[in-house]
């Protein structure tokens, strides 16, 4: 296994981590009061595209840290 596709799994995975607690939606209770909007349904319609954009975006850099950490060597 390849130290750089490991690195690059372990990153896509922070990645999703840090989107989904960002996420207005599924954020702990204390960080919703920290510089969003006061209304939760308007902060939750106004971060969800930048959520799932994010989302699939960490998930494709597990998808080629997976690849590159699998890959044969020459």
């Amino acid at each position: 296994m390849r130290q750089s596709g490991l690195l690059l799994m372990l990153l896509g995975l922070l990645g999703v981590a840090f989107f989904m607690v960002t996420d207005a939606r599924l954020a702990p209770q204390w960080a919703t009061h920290v510089g969003w909007s006061s209304n939760l349904v308007d902060a939750a319609a106004d971060s969800l595209l930048g959520t799932v954009i994010g989302v699939i975006g960490s998930i494709a850099i597990m998808v080629v840290g997976g690849w590159l950490a699998l890959r044969r060597s020459i």
